[in-house]
This record gives structure tokens, C-alpha cells and sequence, in this order.
């Protein structure tokens, strides 16, 4: 039985290595949208996306003007989101992102930098729709410091969460880095 086209591009860029490419942000590994544009492009040039647009009305003192944004407001996060939709040989699918910054926060008043931050972010993430870069959300190219590996003889042993007190530590380090700059503390006293 020949495969579907959907399984052949999930397939083809499920298989894309983007582990060279991806960014540390906080405790997170992204791939960059123009990188994930680009190795989306190298396989499926014909491919499209755009930003879902919502309409809204707006009242003003000439009357009611019919308008479209690129971002709708979601009262259950609280906050903006955004809505890409991207075409593959005829194979569509989209995503909705909310406006967050990068330790995955609602941005709770947004300016159009942090909106086009979350579209671009929603774009990558529904790239990974079709298989590039969805090992990153499965966690398989998070950076080594935030998984330990199981005692597989295997190189592609699946990753294993870090333990709760772990991951209090790493959360009270990072905090740490933030609040002080990623300077080491040094020469401190020990106050009794």
C-alpha cells in the first residue's frame, strides 16, 4: 500500500537534524522561525503560511468599522494568542500560541514586538505539525544538563525527567542567574 502524502512529508522533515540550530532561551532549546523557514523551504519550496486573522468591530464616533487583527483575546488564559496556518502540498494545518514570554508567562499587556514574537514562535511550533522540529517538543534535543539518561546501551535511550528536588534546584539556579546577571557569587560571608 503507497504511502499518504501526509505520511511522506511527515516522514521527510521528521527526519531534518535541527539539534545544530537550536537556541537556549531560559531552560528551554528553540529553533529559530527564519532557520525553520528556511529548512522547510529546502524540502517543500511550494510550501505556504500565514497569521490567522480575527475580525473584530470597532465603535468610533463615525460609526462601526469592521477590522481584522492578526491575534484574538482568550479569556480563559487570560491574555492574547495567535493563529498560524501553514500549507504543505495541500496538507493545512494551524496552531494557536498565547502571547508568552520565554519562560512560557502570559504577557499580560503586549506590545506588537512581544505579538510577532508569538507568531513567529506559533509558526515554528506548527512546522513541527508536519515533523520538523518536533523532537524538540518531545524533549529529545532538550540540552543534557535538564535529562538524564537511563541505563540503556542504547545512544537513543528516551530522555527521563529530572526529579522533582532537581528540578527545584535548576529552577532556584536559573532564578539565580537572572537576578544576578549569570555573575558567579564569590567571596560571600556566612551570616549567622
Amino acid at each position: 500500500m503507497p504511502k499518504s502524502k501526509e505520511t511522506n512529508v511527515f516522514e521527510t522533515l521528521y527526519q531534518v537534524d535541527v539539534k545544530p540550530f537550536l537556541v537556549k532561551k531560559g531552560r528551554y532549546d528553540y529553533l529559530p522561525w527564519a532557520t525553520a523557514i528556511r529548512l522547510l523551504m529546502e524540502h517543500y519550496p511550494d510550501a505556504i503560511w500565514c497569521n490567522r486573522s480575527h475580525e473584530r468591530e470597532i465603535r468610533l464616533d463615525t460609526g462601526i468599522v469592521k477590522t481584522a487583527f492578526p491575534y484574538f483575546y482568550d479569556p480563559v488564559i487570560g491574555g492574547l494568542a495567535v493563529e498560524t496556518e501553514v500549507n504543505i502540498n495541500g496538507l493545512v494545518k494551524w496552531e494557536t500560541l498565547p502571547v508568552i514570554d520565554y519562560k512560557n508567562n502570559i504577557v499580560k499587556n503586549p506590545d506588537w514586538m512581544a505579538i510577532n514574537t508569538a507568531q513567529k514562535r506559533c509558526l515554528v511550533k506548527n512546522i513541527s505539525l508536519f515533523g520538523l522540529g518536533l523532537k524538540v517538543y518531545e524533549g529529545i534535543h532538550n540540552c543534557e544538563e535538564d535529562y538524564t539518561y537511563g541505563e540503556s546501551t542504547s545512544n537513543n535511550a528516551p530522555p527521563v525527567a529530572p526529579s522533582k528536588a532537581e528540578k527545584e534546584k535548576e529552577d532556584i539556579i536559573e532564578t539565580a542567574k537572572e537576578v544576578f546577571g549569570g555573575a558567579e557569587i564569590t567571596g560571600h560571608e556566612t551570616v549567622s
